[in-house]
């Protein structure tokens, strides 16, 4: 078989099974969350969560893994809940 090398600029994506574990972890057990979808790919992970009522406590204690950034919450307004979309993206060295 042949073997070549890979070009220079070839990235390799990193393991976005990392960033939803430590998501996870930071996850508030106390609020009642109902996961709509989460999504991990190399470089992004994403869940989206439906919350009754306010959704500023649930937010304030989701802490990204390190080396991932945790960008701007989207909060949607359903009926008498809160979707809550939440981003994290592979923090650039």
């Amino acid at each position: 078989q042949r073997r070549q090398a890979a070009p220079p600029d070839l990235h390799i994506p990193g393991d976005a099974a990392l960033a939803i574990a430590g998501l996870l972890e930071s996850w508030p057990t106390r609020i009642a969350a109902k996961t709509q979808s989460i999504s991990a790919s190399g470089e992004v992970a994403s869940i989206s969560v439906l919350i009754s009522g306010d959704a500023a406590a649930f937010i304030s204690a989701i802490r990204p893994p390190e080396g991932w950034k945790l960008q701007e919450p989207r909060l949607i307004g359903v009926d008498t809940s809160t979707r809550i979309n939440l981003e994290l993206r592979r923090a650039i060295p």
